[in-house]
């Protein structure tokens, strides 16, 4: 699966701001340019490259002079590093609770394997395609209880084979009352 280079810098974006509170204004601004100069060069191609690259170090990483963003591209660029998920991940140093807070789709945590990855990725577009089914009104709405799942002799404080015992209008009754409680 080929995954768009705007949604890589998206995310390396938010590890940055989420590690330094804001723009990065240490000596590891360095590391995160390196990390969004191939993926500017992929997204934006040569016409909007230096344009994009200079407003996104502009916004992030402000202690970096034009001078370091023109040695990164000069040094990157001819020979880019492996940008697949988990080399970014160990790159960056990406932790495991860190990617689940911040939600991380396409920059895989250190320590991941592919099978944990996988169940992830799938759990997230089956949460993501059942909010979609909800939101334009695909979806059923969800069956009633059972008599046996509502357990309304419980309430009664009564066994159940007592409460079988009852007339079936004095159950239906109880059981529309149990129904009632859980909405």
């Amino acid at each position: 699966m080929l995954i768009p280079a705007r949604r890589r810098v998206h995310e390396i974006t938010l590890i940055l701001r989420d590690r330094h509170k804001g723009p990065c204004r240490t000596d590891d601004a360095m590391a995160y340019l390196d990390e969004v100069v191939p993926h500017f060069a992929m997204k934006c191609g040569a016409a909007g490259f230096g344009f994009a690259l200079a407003e996104w170090v502009a916004q992030n990483c402000p202690g970096l002079t034009g001078a370091d963003t023109e040695n990164a591209v000069r040094r990157i660029l001819p020979n880019p590093p492996r940008y697949t998920s988990p080399a970014i991940g160990r790159r960056l140093k990406v932790r495991i609770a860190e990617a689940e807070r911040l939600g991380l789709r396409f920059i895989r945590p250190m320590g991941w394997t592919a099978t944990k990855h996988g169940k992830a990725m799938k759990a997230a577009k089956a949460a993501a395609l059942k909010a979609k089914r909800q939101a334009t009104g695909e979806t059923r709405t969800p069956r009633e209880l059972s008599v046996a799942k509502l357990a309304p002799w419980n309430g009664l404080g009564m066994a159940r084979a007592t409460f079988m015992r009852l007339p079936k209008d004095v159950q239906a009754g109880h059981v529309e009352q149990a129904r009632e409680a859980l909405r």
